[in-house]
């Protein structure tokens, strides 16, 4: 097989461990690398195979690769969700499953309320009744009240 692919063994070790190392990551880094594998001259495709070395897909599956890849992975320590309804987003599920420490919609909300009642008014807002409010106004949406914390 050496003589028909006409590749020097140790290129062809180092094309493998490269093909092998993409395949463990995922399917769109193996059809990336291989097609810029092809691209280039190092690795030649079976005519089945071929438009893997073309641009468009390519460039659609390290998008795609990357895409996945960061998908799931929040780079941050502590997250602001600003969304309150549903109470627990998919961020604040994920945040949470990675240990960061999550600031919710709600409390965002409630926050944001008290901050302005407090500039208008000029008096202490109603911190309590105002939470006890929104959440019995989500709850009527069908949402249930947060966990405690």
């Amino acid at each position: 097989m050496l003589d028909i692919v006409k590749i020097p063994q140790a290129e062809l070790f180092a094309l493998l461990a490269a093909i092998g190392f993409a395949a463990g990551l995922n399917l769109y880094a193996t059809v990336a690398v291989l097609g810029l594998l092809a691209r280039f001259g190092h690795l030649p495709l079976p005519p089945g195979l071929q438009l893997l070395e073309g641009w468009p897909v390519i460039v659609a599956s390290t998008a795609l690769f990357v895409l996945e890849f960061f998908a799931d992975k929040i780079p941050a320590d502590i997250v602001f969700d600003m969304v309150y309804n549903p109470l627990e987003t998919v961020l604040v599920k994920h945040a949470k499953e990675q240990g960061k420490t999550v600031v919710p919609g709600l409390d965002m909300f409630i926050e944001q309320a008290v901050r302005q009642f407090e500039i208008w008014t000029g008096e202490t807002a109603p911190r309590s009744v105002m939470q006890k409010a929104a959440l019995e106004a989500l709850s009527g949406n069908g949402h249930a009240a947060p966990p405690s914390r």
